[in-house]
Order: structure tokens, then C-alpha cells, then sequence
């Protein structure tokens, strides 16, 4: 409080970390949009901030050596892609107990997969905006027979989660929702029991977002001491 406190962010290529006082708090080792020019800019959460004295230079960053992560190990079969829908209003669907209660057209689907962490990044196909804050992703399941299936998921900000058309599902991941610290980061931290039928299942995520990044990430297991994959 009532201190200034001197940021640095470097980047080069793929890479960025960041300083705060010359202590490195974060670091990337895998941006993913692949731009290499726009715009820069400053935004203040929870309560006003000053700033002042912004330097852009060109000069040889200083990136802490790269790491790789190992794969995290996964407990189930990951959902490795969806199709996602064209934007919607959350108001289509913030009361809708089945698929057909959406009256918004969908629009046209656009396969996305999960890459980072199994992650889908829902932002490379629907940026957000006062009109278009909820898409639908959609996955089929096939089952050689009637049974349930367990279903890890995790979203930003909010999911409401339809299989086989009914609503089975709602809830939300929204940065302090649990407690003052809660980041709203996104992982499989949930888990949902999938009654599905034999043959096609179709399981509808909605995604709403509020502001920043949105995303969606799912992995199936059946149930039980010895869980295995799907």
C-alpha cells in the first residue's frame, strides 16, 4: 500500500515472464496466440491504481531457462476436442431446463481442440462481447451399453451441462466464488455422474464468461474403486 512498485514483463518468442520488484512471479514457457505485435494496456482490479513511467524497449529479455512440464497424468479418457457453437446470449439459456428450451440459433460449430493441460481455449473461436457471452460445446459419447459414466470437468466463468438434451447441471467458477482467494482457474475439480443410454449420447456444455479468458475441459471414467478409462 502507498508504494510504487516497478513491473517488468519480457517476452521473446514463444516466452514471457514477470518481474515485480525484480523478483521473478511468473513465468510461460508456451503463449499460444502466435501474434507478434498489438496493443499494450493497464487494468486495475479491486480498487484504483496509478501508473507511471511505461518503457517499451527492444533489448535482450531476461528469461529464466526453460522448463517443460511433464504431461499431467489424467484419470479417465480426456475429451480432446469439442465443437463449438457460434455465441449466444446467456439469457438464452439461463433458464432453459433442455436443449430445445435455447430459442437462439447456435449458428455454425467450429471444432476446437483442448491443447494446453486437455484445456479448450474457447477465446480462438468466440471473443466476447454484451451479446455474446455463452457458446454450446459438444461432444459425443457412444456406449456399447446403458450405464454411468463419471464426468470431471472444470469451466470459466459458468457451465450448465446437458446430456442427451436434459439439464443436469449447473454452477459456477467465477474468480472469488468460493472464498477471497479462489482464482477461478480452470481444472477438472468437479465431477458429474453421466446416466448415459446405449448407442449415441450427446453431452452439451454451455460456457458463460464475464470478462478476461473462458475456457472448458472434460475427461470421462466409469465409476467405481478401480476406475479406468472410458
Amino acid at each position: 500500500m502507498d508504494e510504487w512498485i516497478r513491473v517488468e514483463l519480457h517476452v521473446a518468442g514463444d516466452r514471457a515472464e514477470l518481474f515485480v520488484d525484480g523478483e521473478s512471479i511468473a513465468r510461460v514457457d508456451d503463449l499460444q496466440t502466435g501474434r507478434t505485435s498489438g496493443r499494450i494496456g493497464f487494468w486495475g482490479l479491486l480498487g484504483e491504481r496509478d501508473i507511471r513511467q511505461v518503457e517499451i524497449a527492444r533489448t535482450a529479455p531476461r528469461l529464466t531457462q526453460r522448463q517443460v512440464d511433464a504431461p499431467a497424468e489424467i484419470e479417465g479418457a480426456l475429451i480432446e476436442s469439442w465443437d463449438v457453437s457460434a455465441p449466444l446470449p446467456e439469457s438464452a439459456v439461463a433458464q432453459a431446463m433442455t436443449i430445445a428450451d435455447i430459442t437462439v440459433s447456435a449458428g455454425d460449430w467450429t471444432t476446437v481442440p483442448a491443447t494446453h493441460r486437455g484445456i479448450a481455449d474457447l477465446n480462438t473461436v468466440a471473443p466476447l462481447g454484451p451479446e455474446s457471452d455463452t457458446v454450446l460445446a459438444r461432444h459425443t459419447i457412444e456406449a456399447a451399453e446403458a450405464g454411468p459414466v463419471l464426468f470431471d470437468f472444470g469451466f470459466s466463468d459458468r457451465a450448465r451441462v446437458f446430456l442427451n438434451g436434459r439439464l443436469l447441471y449447473t454452477g459456477a467458477d467465477e474468480f472469488r466464488s468460493r472464498d477471497y482467494r479462489f482464482l477461478g482457474t480452470v481444472g477438472r475439480y468437479d465431477t458429474l455422474v453421466l446416466p448415459l443410454q446405449e448407442g449415441t449420447n450427446e453431452l452439451i456444455v454451455a460456457v458463460s464468461e464475464t470478462e478476461g479468458g473462458w475456457a472448458l475441459t472434460g475427461a470421462l471414467r466409469t465409476p467405481g474403486p478401480a476406475s479406468g478409462h472410458f
